[in-house]
C-alpha cells in the first residue's frame, strides 16, 4: 500500500495577482495530455458564481440548426461576438479577463440571432452553410457578420438598406477569402474588419484590402487544391445552383440540393498520368452526383460528353448549356472536348474571375504568379 499512501501529488502554485489570461495559458499548458481547457471553459468557470451558466445557454442556443452549425467545433465564437458588441477585443485568451456579466446579459441572446443571420447570409453566397461549414473559407467571418447584424439591427431596416448591407458583406467575404486574409493574426483582424466594415456600412470608405482589390494570377491559382481560395471557387460554382450532368437534379451543398460530392471534370482515372501536378486543381472540380461520377468513370471528355447527350436525347447545344452552368462557356468547352487540359484550366479560371468582376463587383488586378504566395493556395485553417 506504500505507493498509495506515499503518492506525491504535483501542485502548481499560482500568485494571487496573476491575471486570468495568464491562468488560461497555465491551464492550457498542463492539460495538453488530458482534457484541454478552451477559452470558453475558462469563461464558464468565471461566470458560474455570478449565476450565469454558459453551458446551459450554449445548449439552448444550439437548438437552432443554424446556430448549432455555426458553433460546432468553435463555441468560443459566440463569446467573440459578445466581445465585439461590447466594444472589447475578441482575442480568445483575453475573453475571460475582459468580458463582464453585463456584457453577457446584454448581448448573448442577440448574438445568437446574429449567428442565424450569418449562416443564412453566407448560404446566399454559395457557402452551403445551411448544411455544414465545409465550404466556408474562414470561420472568423462568422462573429464579424453576426455582430454587424445585431449592431445595425438589420431586421428592422427598410428596403433597400438590408440588401445594400448584404452586398457589402458579400464583397468583404470574397475579397477576404481570395486574399487569404485570415492566415495569421486572426483575432486582431476580426477587430479591424468589424470596425472598418461598420464604418463602410455607415457611409465611410471601404477597408483598404477591399478598395485596393485582390491580386489574381491564373497560372498560380490553378495550382489551388484545398484551402481558402479553393473553397471560394467552389462557393462561386455552388451559388449558381448548377444541375447535374447526368440527371436534372440541382447539385452543390446546402438545402434543397441533391447529396453529391466534388468530382473531376477531366476524370482522374483517365488523365492523371499526363497531368500529375494539376489533376487536383480546383478548376477541374465541380459538384456531381455519384451517378454522374460512375457514368463518367475513366472515359475521355469527348466520349462521355457525346455519350451523355445521346443518353439524354439532347442536341449538342443543350448539352453545352448544361455544362455552361458549371462555368464551362463556349471557349472552355472547346478545350474540354479537345481534351486540352491546360487550356481548359486557364479558360475556366478566367471565366470565374470575370464572374467575380462583373457580377460581384470586385476589383481584380492580374499579377505575375511570383507575387502569389504558394502557401496561400492550400492554407487549410
Amino acid at each position: 500500500m506504500d505507493s498509495l499512501f506515499d503518492y506525491e501529488f504535483p501542485v502548481i502554485v499560482l500568485p494571487k495577482e496573476l491575471t486570468l489570461d495568464a491562468i488560461c495559458k497555465v491551464f492550457q499548458a498542463i492539460n495538453t495530455t488530458g482534457l484541454r481547457l478552451s477559452a470558453f471553459d475558462i469563461c464558464v468557470a468565471k461566470f458560474m458564481p455570478s449565476g450565469i451558466n454558459l453551458r446551459e445557454k450554449l445548449k439552448a442556443a444550439m437548438e437552432e440548426d443554424s446556430v448549432r452549425i455555426a458553433l460546432d467545433g468553435d463555441e468560443t465564437a459566440i463569446l467573440q461576438t459578445v466581445a465585439l458588441l461590447s466594444g472589447i477585443h475578441p482575442k480568445k485568451n483575453k475573453l475571460a479577463d475582459n468580458l463582464r456579466q453585463d456584457d453577457v446579459d446584454s448581448w448573448w441572446d442577440k448574438a445568437v440571432s446574429g449567428f442565424d443571420y450569418a449562416i443564412k447570409t453566407l448560404d446566399n453566397f454559395g457557402c452551403g452553410c445551411s448544411k455544414n461549414l465545409s465550404l466556408l473559407p474562414y470561420r472568423p467571418m462568422l462573429p464579424i457578420i453576426a455582430a454587424i447584424y445585431v449592431k445595425k439591427d438589420i431586421e428592422s431596416l427598410r428596403a433597400p438598406k438590408p440588401a445594400e448591407i448584404e452586398q457589402k458583406i458579400k464583397t468583404f467575404f470574397f475579397c477576404a477569402s481570395l486574399s487569404s486574409r485570415y492566415t495569421e493574426g486572426t483575432d486582431q483582424k476580426i477587430t479591424d474588419d468589424y470596425t472598418h466594415l461598420m464604418r463602410w456600412i455607415d457611409g465611410g470608405s471601404p477597408p483598404s484590402f477591399i478598395a485596393d482589390g485582390i491580386k489574381w494570377s491564373t497560372s498560380a491559382f490553378i495550382k489551388a487544391k484545398t484551402g481558402a481560395i479553393a473553397s471560394t471557387i467552389l462557393c462561386i460554382i455552388n451559388s449558381c445552383s448548377p444541375k447535374d450532368f447526368y440527371s436534372d437534379k440541382t447539385v452543390g451543398l446546402g438545402s434543397n440540393v441533391e447529396d453529391c460530392d466534388k468530382h473531376h471534370i477531366f476524370p482522374k482515372a483517365k488523365y492523371q498520368a499526363d497531368n500529375k501536378e494539376l489533376i487536383e486543381s480546383i478548376f477541374n472540380k465541380t459538384f456531381l452526383t455519384k451517378e454522374s461520377n460512375v457514368f463518367i468513370k475513366d472515359k475521355s471528355t469527348r466520349d462521355y460528353f457525346y455519350e451523355l447527350i445521346q443518353t439524354h436525347g439532347w442536341k449538342e447545344d443543350t448539352g453545352k448549356a448544361r455544362f455552361s452552368e458549371h462555368f464551362i462557356n463556349e471557349a472552355t468547352f472547346q478545350a474540354f472536348i479537345n481534351e486540352d487540359y491546360d487550356k481548359f484550366l486557364k479558360l475556366r479560371a478566367e471565366e470565374i474571375k470575370n464572374h467575380l468582376k462583373l457580377n460581384i463587383g470586385i476589383t481584380i488586378h492580374d499579377v505575375d504568379q511570383s507575387l502569389i504566395d504558394d502557401e496561400d493556395l492550400d492554407d487549410d485553417e
